[in-house]
Formats: C-alpha cells, sequence, structure tokens
C-alpha cells in the first residue's frame, strides 16, 4: 500500500537556491505537501521538478542498468524525439518507460540536459544522455 500518491505541483527553487548559497546542503524526501495531508511522490518526479526549478544545467537519474538498453548495448545519447519512437517501438519497455518519460518532461521543463545511468555509469561518465534536439 502506497498510501497517498501524488505529483509535484511546484517547487520553491528560491528557497532551495538560498540554502545553497548559504552553504547548506538540502536533502530531500519525496514527500511533498498537499492541501491536507502529505503525498508520496516519485523520487525520479521530485528530482526534475527539483532541477528545472533551480536552473540545473543538468539532472542524472540513477537506476540498475547502465542506460537505455537499444540491441541489448547502451544507447549513449538520445534526443527527445527518438526516445518517443524508441518507446512506441517497444524498444524502451517496462520499467523503463516512466524513467525516460521523467528524463524527457525535465528537459521540457528547462533542464538542458538528463543522464540515466547506474553507479558505474556514473563513475565512468556512462550512461544515455538525453536532450532536446
Amino acid at each position: 500500500d502506497m498510501g497517498f500518491t501524488g505529483e509535484v505541483e511546484s517547487v520553491r527553487g528560491d528557497v532551495l537556491l538560498e540554502l545553497l548559497n548559504a552553504g547548506v546542503t538540502p536533502v530531500l524526501a519525496p514527500i511533498c505537501l498537499g492541501e491536507s495531508s502529505a503525498f508520496n511522490v516519485n523520487a525520479d518526479h521530485v528530482a526534475g521538478a527539483v532541477a528545472a526549478a533551480v536552473g540545473a544545467e543538468r539532472v542524472v537519474f540513477i537506476t540498475n542498468v547502465e542506460g537505455v538498453l537499444v540491441d541489448g548495448q547502451v544507447e549513449p545519447a538520445l534526443m527527445a524525439d527518438e526516445a518517443e519512437r524508441l518507446i512506441a517501438a517497444g524498444t524502451i519497455f517496462g520499467g523503463m518507460i516512466p524513467k525516460v518519460r521523467t528524463a524527457l518532461s525535465a528537459l521540457e521543463s528547462g533542464v538542458p540536459q538528463v543522464a540515466i545511468t547506474n553507479l558505474t555509469g556514473l563513475k565512468t561518465h556512462g550512461g544515455t544522455i538525453f536532450t532536446k534536439s
């Protein structure tokens, strides 16, 4: 039972930037406040919304595989339209679909670059890099 689940409606990027400028590193949980209760929100959705709100140049989504697989190999770079075609063709499937859609949403919200990778890819600068065009 996930209890109450929700979506990010807004992020106080100004508050986060103020904390960062003061040398404080905010630690964020994917719990969001609603009118009368708290909601569990997908952590990737929170990360993408926060990245957009603070004007981040890049957001990285960590998963259990090194990136988006195409024909069994990590696709190093994808543009938004290519990613949508791969979803429609069934090449991107299962749990990777919401992760890719969240990456595309972050691009649409103004984050210039999004990466999907695992810890190994993080160390080696691997994974799949998404750009809008």
